[in-house]
């Protein structure tokens, strides 16, 4: 299931980006809620919010190995925790996704970017970074394995027995 959702996401995101390309990498806007939410072009040399985009060979080595302890960490999940192993999939397809622009977009270590395009914005005053299919598959992934493993938690400590009780039942079967 994670390698479906990896794939599904991965190939969403960079069809999403030539479309783009495509379309607004000439200063074509689209606006999708006045006020709110447009479509628009950028590049991204750094990572989220452009973070390292003066060592954008540090950030593809970063990446590389961001991705590596991802697919560790997937392949712990075991086959029953569906909604843990959705989020990894998403994860796992963004950050594919993201890294195909840093190896395939400029050059291989320098001058590479990730294309954005999803411009959230409050009246065109207040603006969140620009961003991508990718980097909302990454956000809402992580929020899934974050819930998912709350969930278990929770769960196990409902299953734990009570110390008080376990002890209290032990002085009881002594006497």
């Amino acid at each position: 299931m994670i390698w479906w959702v990896a794939a599904i996401v991965c190939c969403l995101d960079q069809l999403t980006k030539l479309w783009a390309v495509q379309a607004l990498s000439t200063g074509r806007t689209i606006t999708l809620l006045e006020n709110f939410l447009q479509l628009s072009y950028a590049r991204n040399q750094g990572g989220a919010a452009g973070l390292l985009s003066s060592h954008p060979q540090w950030l593809t080595l970063l990446s590389v190995v961001a991705l590596a302890v991802i697919i560790w960490w997937a392949r712990t999940v075991p086959p029953d925790e569906r909604f843990a192993r959705l989020g990894f999939g998403a994860i796992l397809g963004g950050a594919i996704g993201n890294m195909l622009d840093r190896l395939f977009r400029g050059g291989f270590f320098v001058g590479t970017y990730v294309v954005d395009f999803i411009d959230a914005h409050w009246y065109y005053q207040l603006h969140w970074p620009t961003f991508n299919l990718a980097d909302s598959a990454i956000c809402v992934g992580i929020v899934m394995v974050v819930l998912a493993h709350m969930r278990a938690g929770h769960a196990a400590a409902c299953r734990a027995p009570n110390p008080t009780t376990a002890q209290t039942s032990n002085q009881a079967g002594k006497e």
